[in-house]
């Protein structure tokens, strides 16, 4: 039988995992990158288990990739899209264990591909890139069908709201976030915040019309679509920027360059708990609906699971 290197080219999981999702059946998809000589190289891959991820011997799905990969998502339980530092957007399908291969590859940004997102309501993906540029693409044509230049520096972040068809949110540094409806295309996009002293790097939906945002700065702030250019709540969880967030189930999720992830209860925003094991910055973080829990990636190389106590009086500390 031969080896998962003789199957893939995989000989060793890259030390910089930035982006992890789990799918509807709970296998979980990373993404990560290692700087080879002057050039940054990919790995993508599947666990079938989890708690498996990322030893080699474990993986169940596998490609190397020619360029860093920075963010993916599922777009169903056989593809997965990512972002590159190439500035591709890449589209993935598992095929006969552990191979994957490579179907689709868009190339019309001029830098760093930051993000991803798969529309929930038409399978449409949106792309966040550093050349200023938001992309629609329509995996039908394989082309992107509407170029969106709503931000004057790098985008971070950008993600379809779950909630309403057509409608994104995207972050960026030029100190705003904005919401834009891509059935309003002639209006221009909405000014959710803008700030002259911090960047919101990440973000995500708590409902229809709330976002959650992390910042340069450690920050987190809370915005609503019906207030705009005025956060409801803002904490300072993190000493570092927050490189992701995540709503889940009441709570929300934030990892830092400070090597912490903090779980705060949206209710009151009291942290119910904060894990300090990663060595490096954590990049990524993902909720499996399957089991209702929750993990983190970071540029240590490594991949944990979090367990606390819902509704707890007391903050809890990984150990």
């Amino acid at each position: 039988m031969k080896s998962i290197e003789e199957l893939t080219g995989v000989s060793q999981f890259p030390k910089h995992i930035d982006g992890i999702k789990f799918n509807k059946t709970g296998q979980l998809g990373i993404a990560a990158s290692n700087l080879t000589g002057r050039t940054w190289d990919g790995l993508l891959a599947v666990f079938n288990d989890a708690q498996f991820a990322p030893n080699i011997p474990h993986i169940d799905y596998a490609a190397l990739n020619e360029t860093g990969c920075t963010d993916m998502q599922w777009i169903d339980e056989n593809r997965i899209v990512t972002a590159t530092d190439a500035g591709t957007v890449e589209v993935w399908q598992l095929k006969d264990a552990p191979v994957m291969e490579n179907i689709v590859m868009l190339s019309e940004h001029d830098d760093v591909c930051s993000a991803v997102s798969v529309s929930s309501h038409s399978k449409q993906i949106i792309s966040a890139s550093w050349d200023n540029c938001i992309k629609l693409w329509d995996l039908e044509v394989d082309l992107s069908i509407h170029s969106i230049h709503i931000h004057t520096d790098k985008v971070l972040d950008v993600l379809w709201n779950p909630f309403v068809a057509d409608v994104f949110a995207s972050a960026s540094e030029d100190g705003t976030v904005k919401i834009y409806d891509n059935r309003e295309s002639e209006k221009p996009a909405s000014m959710l915040s803008r700030s002259d002293t911090q960047h919101p790097i990440c973000l995500d939906w708590v409902d229809e019309n709330r976002l959650c945002v992390g910042y340069s700065t450690g920050d987190i702030s809370f915005l609503d679509m019906r207030t705009p250019n005025k956060q409801t709540d803002q904490i300072h969880p993190h000493l570092k920027a927050v490189n992701n967030i995540l709503y889940f189930d009441g709570y929300v999720a934030s990892a830092s360059d400070d090597m912490m992830v903090c779980i705060h209860q949206l209710s009151d925003l009291k942290l119910t708990y904060f894990d300090i094991r990663h060595s490096d910055y954590v990049m990524g973080l993902a909720y499996n609906e399957r089991d209702g829990s929750l993990w983190s990636s970071a540029w240590d190389g490594c991949v944990l699971k979090h367990e606390f106590a819902l509704n707890s009086d007391n903050k809890t500390q990984a150990r």
